[in-house]
């Protein structure tokens, strides 16, 4: 019989599991496990790091954790950038490896959050720079939007509604979107209002001014539509998917346009989602004009939100832009009012007004 050779004892074994990892709250805004000091939106630094060696952190919003191990640095740690966009706690749960080790035993770290009577205000882009390419996010939550080739900022002679003479022109042939990011801006499984102001100058079908990607539908879009039952002149619609998945249902409200073509006219278009109640309201100038109802509130998905663009740059909008802002929580009637005419403090500028109430 021949004679078979064994590698010494041990030679195949993984390296032992590294102790559990440390998370610490870094950079300008910190966090203290499991204490909510911070509005809901406020951006988070997170750094991952262990006193064993490691190669890489699995990490997981909830428990247990999964995926494939993310590589960390020379120095052995990793830094994560999250935004909370509710005000549900948060459980980042963390483990390292090193090598083919085994996980470590997890690390927890309590994101906790606070909220102005339930709404915070999550992203806001005035859109009137007179230059540049970034429309840049004014609650400073960095959440800037990049336009893509060939759409500009332009200053008019007279301001549009909300006061600025400059505003974001698209052709209908691009976009401006955010990055993506580890949570999406809107928590679409929460109560949610977006609002923006819009001028369109043309439109066929379906025309998109404002809306947040998941990863295979919009999950929600404020836009026109150039057909639709109750309007002789198009639509303002607002749109929800309950699911992240083109084969659902999409839920609807829509309202009028009007007795004429809106084309070259400033309107102003807000839509609250009520996730408790499921129900959607298109508010259009500070009026309530339609609700529907959506038959599941949906889920929460990593995506980008669109200034001018649905899902990935289509229905392109033609025209202009101003002013568009997004919150966690559903906006009350007078809060609507408040984002379309303004207050003293903040006139002609509703985003600004309704920041300074829930920041």
């Amino acid at each position: 019989m021949p004679r078979v050779a064994y590698a010494p004892a041990g030679h195949f074994d993984s390296p032992p599991a590294p102790p559990p990892p440390v998370i610490t709250s870094t950079g300008k805004h910190v966090y203290q496990n499991g204490v909510a000091k911070n509005y809901v939106g406020t951006p988070g630094q997170f750094t991952l790091s262990d006193t064993g060696p490691v190669t890489g952190y699995l990490y997981s919003f909830g428990s247990p954790v999964v995926g494939n191990p993310v590589p960390a640095g020379p120095d052995g740690t990793l830094t994560l950038a999250i935004t909370p966009n509710n005000i549900a706690e948060l459980d980042l749960y963390v483990q390292a490896v090193n090598g083919s080790s085994p996980p470590s035993q997890p690390a927890l770290f309590a994101i906790e959050t606070v909220a102005r009577s339930n709404i915070a205000t999550l992203g806001w882009w005035q859109l009137n720079s007179r230059h540049g390419t970034i429309a840049t996010d004014s609650t400073r939550h960095e959440h800037p939007a990049a336009l893509s080739k060939g759409q500009a900022y332009g200053c008019a002679r007279s301001p549009a509604p909300d006061g600025d003479r400059c505003t974001m022109r698209l052709n209908g042939r691009g976009d401006a979107q955010t990055s993506p990011a580890l949570l999406p801006i809107v928590s679409t499984r929460s109560a949610y209002s977006a609002s923006v102001w819009v001028n369109l100058a043309r439109c066929m079908t379906i025309c998109v001014a404002l809306s947040q990607e998941g990863t295979k539908v919009s999950m929600f879009a404020l836009g026109y539509q150039a057909k639709c039952a109750r309007g002789k002149h198009g639509c303002w619609v607002f749109m929800v998917r309950p699911a992240d998945d083109p084969t659902t249902t999409l839920a609807t409200a829509t309202a009028s346009a009007g007795r004429r073509a809106p084309f070259g006219k400033w309107v102003q278009l807000t839509g609250v989602f009520g996730a408790t109640t499921a129900t959607l309201t298109l508010y259009v100038n500070g009026v309530r004009k339609a609700q529907g109802t959506s038959w599941v509130a949906p889920p929460d998905t990593n995506g980008i939100v669109r200034l001018g663009a649905g899902f990935g740059g289509a229905h392109r909008w033609a025209g202009q832009l101003s002013n568009a802002c997004v919150f966690f929580g559903s906006l009350q009637p007078a809060d609507v009012t408040t984002l379309y005419k303004g207050e003293p403090a903040h006139p002609h500028n509703g985003c600004a007004a309704i920041f300074a109430k829930y920041p």
